[in-house]
């Protein structure tokens, strides 16, 4: 089966990178695979590290005559079987490039975040009532695909996103420092919750003085001035030395696995990649118990819930992992068995083939 997917971003988060991890899983499944991208960038050059058939396309807006020539050209070169579409705008792309294209292949979208306003106007159901299927990477996702698009539930679908296990190894646990260290995993941004684990650690260092936290994660131009609140904060409260912001990291997987205790503090996600990565890697886990979360936790069985917000509940359920120990090894293993089970990669890759060729009735 040919499958071209479409990712028309310059940004490197997980909507972007996802679908490309997607594209290489498929190839290894035996499909004909390639990605139409922006030019330059870190979504090119890691399709370029994956080996991936390429194409770069100029693109302005939504409603880009010239892309939209130039999309159809390039479908009509490629002649896919199905277009996977990740980011909303994009459709506006491809539904008059396949009209013009006269190429006959179905339209997938994947909604990796939820919308914020209706899209129900004449406009979007000209776009979603000929869209083939509309896949959410949650529970919590497709409720709002069928609240706020013209979509049925016949044309939704439900797809985890996976990560590869194997890059964390439960088994190779090491010390990054001399102290107990809570992690988290998150671009430094408003809605996160690092603040919220910020104040959570203050409420513990009194007993646990060597308590340290690492905050993993980049930050965009418009971030700044929440990262400088948690700078501020992390002065006030102090906690100077035992709050390190590691930036971007690349050797995640080697930082997880020294980590102790991570924490997934965000309150407002969609599913939550970082928190399954963790799992993976073994480490006890506490999450908001909030939004797509709720998809991947199950309270005291592969990690622990605290109420959205509330860092008093936070260090209540972080000092009880920290005295209980047997507790903390069962939902680190249970992690691991989970994110295995439920959320591999490859299992990912598995259901969007048969959802592919169930559309396209088309077996490799």
């Amino acid at each position: 089966m040919r499958i071209l997917q479409i990712i028309f971003s310059h940004s490197r988060g997980g909507r972007e990178m996802l679908p490309l991890e997607l594209a290489a899983e498929l190839k290894c499944l035996g499909h004909r695979v390639s990605v139409a991208v922006l030019p330059g960038g870190d979504v090119a050059r890691r399709a370029r590290d994956l080996r991936l058939p390429l194409d770069e396309l100029a693109v302005c807006g939504r409603f880009d005559p010239v892309a939209i020539y130039r999309l159809s050209r390039l479908l009509r070169r490629r002649r896919p079987d199905i277009v996977h579409v990740h980011l909303p705008r994009d459709l506006f792309l491809v539904m008059p490039a396949r009209l013009l294209s006269r190429q006959r292949f179905r339209v997938v979208f994947t909604a990796h975040v939820g919308n914020r306003v209706s899209k129900k106007d004449p406009l979007h159901r000209i776009i979603y009532e000929r869209l083939d299927k509309a896949v959410a990477i949650s529970r919590l996702i497709r409720r709002n695909l069928l609240a706020t698009c013209p979509l049925r539930r016949s044309q939704t679908a439900l797809i985890h996103p996976g990560i590869d296990p194997g890059r964390f190894q439960a088994d190779k646990r090491h010390k990054l420092a001399g102290q107990p260290v809570i992690g988290v995993v998150s671009r430094i941004t408003r809605g996160k919750g690092q603040d919220i684990l910020i104040r959570a650690l203050a409420r513990l260092v009194g007993d646990y003085p060597d308590l340290c936290c690492y905050l993993i994660g980049g930050w965009e131009r418009e971030d700044r001035d929440y990262r400088q609140e948690l700078v501020s904060l992390i002065g006030k409260l102090g906690l100077s030395g035992k709050v390190v912001m590691l930036g971007h990291r690349r050797d995640l997987a080697n930082l997880l696995a020294g980590i102790d205790y991570f924490v997934f503090p965000s309150t407002n996600e969609a599913f939550g990649l970082s928190l399954v990565e963790a799992m993976a890697a073994g480490v006890p886990c506490l999450a908001t118990r909030y939004d797509g979360v709720l998809d991947i936790i199950e309270e005291g069985k592969n990690g622990l819930f605290f109420k959205r917000g509330n860092e008093k509940d936070l260090a209540v359920k972080l000092r009880r992992l920290i005295v209980d120990k047997k507790l903390a090894r069962h939902l680190g293993r249970n992690g691991r068995k989970s994110a295995e089970g439920y959320f591999s990669l490859s299992r990912m890759a598995r259901q969007y083939a048969e959802l592919f060729e169930e559309m396209s009735g088309n077996k490799n």
